[in-house]
């Protein structure tokens, strides 16, 4: 349960004179937060929540719904961009026919960008060709999310994330 009080301001005594003094109306009052946690199991919540959002695990449906986008918006561009919404569109239903969605992406993935050089000059390419275009943003964010995936392969494991994969492996 958090309270808001008042920086300097004990609930029992109040000395604040800024707090006390109606005239002053325009002075700014400083907030503190007063928590019934401890600071060490707060600094571990927190903890926990800068590696959820650090790790986002991206999933077949969030590369396949930019990939749609990347399509319709080729499409959109005209006959200039039909052979990219080809390419892509392949790229789709190569991914719609495998039995084990997001195993194939991580696979495809990690052989795509074996490390950050390949992602920027990759992006970098895209950037050239398609600069004063919203096919570049469509397909930046596309290999954003590789590059997420890619990393996220990489990544040292947690003590906490071996110990559930070891238990999934009924060893």
């Amino acid at each position: 349960m958090y309270s808001v009080l008042l920086a300097g301001h004990d609930s029992k005594i109040s000395d604040d004179s800024d707090f006390e003094n109606p005239k002053k109306k325009h002075s700014i009052q400083k907030l503190k937060v007063v928590s019934e946690i401890s600071p060490e199991e707060a600094e571990e919540r927190a903890m926990k929540v800068r590696h959820q959002k650090q790790y986002k695990m991206v999933d077949y449906k969030d590369i396949e719904l930019i990939q749609v986008k990347v399509i319709k918006t080729a499409l959109r561009k005209g006959k200039k961009y039909n052979n990219l919404a080809k390419n892509y569109g392949e790229y789709l239903k190569k991914l719609r026919a495998e039995k084990n969605l997001n195993d194939y992406i991580k696979i495809v993935t990690v052989k795509i960008f074996s490390n950050e050089e390949a992602y920027t000059l990759r992006l970098e390419n895209y950037r050239k060709k398609y600069m004063d275009n919203d096919l570049y943003a469509n397909l930046e964010e596309l290999y954003e999310l590789y590059y997420d995936i890619t990393k996220e392969e990489n990544r040292e494991r947690s003590d906490n994330e071996i110990e559930q994969m070891r238990k999934t492996m009924t060893i």
